[in-house]
């Protein structure tokens, strides 16, 4: 189970480890943006420190409807314990996890200043 937490912003939060192709790792706070459908995002500072493999480039419909185009990276992120393969976006401002990332998860939010996030695995 991943646990998090709700900032007074309104932000569900939750702590990741993300890691390169050499094994150099980072921490980050990520927030939870179930408008986000694929996995990861973060700023170009995470993916040149940890020299996260390019991968292509693609378009996504952002939530004003504009079309944009971000830069796909590889990466992997410690979750629930294990370590899973991911498609890291890049994107300025901080990290956001994406559906994708929780696919097969049950997400739990306590909406109020410090309230409790779980992303808990369906099949447990």
């Amino acid at each position: 189970m991943i646990v998090g937490e709700v900032k007074p912003s309104r932000e569900a939060l939750i702590r990741l480890a993300l890691a390169g192709p050499a094994g150099r790792r980072v921490e980050l706070d990520a927030i939870i943006d179930t408008g986000f459908t694929d996995f990861l995002t973060v700023p170009r500072q995470v993916i040149e420190e940890l020299g996260l493999r390019f991968r292509e480039s693609m378009a996504y419909e952002l939530a004003n409807g504009d079309l944009d185009m971000f830069d796909l990276y590889e990466g992997k992120v410690l979750w629930d314990g294990r370590w899973r393969d991911v498609i890291v976006s890049l994107a300025e401002g901080g990290p956001l996890v994406g559906m994708g990332l929780m696919e097969g998860c049950r997400l739990s939010v306590d909406v109020k200043d410090g309230g409790r996030v779980e992303i808990r695995p369906l099949d447990r």
